[in-house]
């Protein structure tokens, strides 16, 4: 920082809001940090999530409240806080106060946490990759019938052509934004 001195540490370039996927730089700076290889450690979690997404449990049964989930379907619980930070407990099913439970992205409560304003966070699967996957599985479907054909005459009047790629072009022209190559 210009005129400030330097704290020991990291700095994460904040993360795009939307589309997803872009990369973010990583800077290390301070003693702790020396040059050298193989002497640092970044671990993560990988995959899409949203973080504090804003809800309020309704006043009357049922206590529930859906996942938003914008840019894809719900895929897994990331913790649920009050408004103030407290976090409340995941449960398997019936909930008491201060706690949750939740299934397929709909996270029920408790009556005591009525009209609470609570605080959501979940992964999701962004529905372009969702797309993806089903597209080439119908692919895969379709290729059980001419396993091994690249094309078909049909009495020589027309001539079918057949996707023989491992990976179909539509496939890899949506997977393109999610794939980085990192040189060390």
């Amino acid at each position: 920082m210009p005129g400030g001195a330097r704290t020991n540490g990291y700095v994460v370039e904040p993360a795009s809001v939307a589309p997803p996927g872009r990369m973010q730089k990583l800077a290390l700076r301070g003693k702790f940090f020396n040059c050298g290889v193989q002497n640092v450690v970044i671990s993560y979690q990988a995959g899409y999530q949203i973080s504090g997404e804003a809800a309020l449990v309704p006043l009357s049964a049922p206590y529930a409240v859906a996942a938003q989930a914008p840019y894809g379907a719900w895929a897994s619980d990331g913790g649920v806080a009050y408004s103030n930070g407290a976090a409340l407990v995941a449960v398997a099913a019936n909930p008491g106060t201060g706690q949750y439970s939740v299934a397929a992205g709909t996270y029920t409560f408790a009556a005591g946490d009525a009209d609470r304003a609570v605080t959501l966070t979940y992964g999701y699967v962004p529905a372009d990759l969702a797309f993806c996957c089903m597209d080439w599985a119908a692919e895969l479907y379709a290729y059980r019938d001419r396993i091994g054909q690249r094309s078909k005459s049909l009495g020589g009047q027309e001539t079918i052509s057949f996707i023989v790629k491992d990976v179909p072009d539509f496939v890899a022209s949506a997977l393109q934004p999610y794939r980085r190559i990192v040189l060390p």
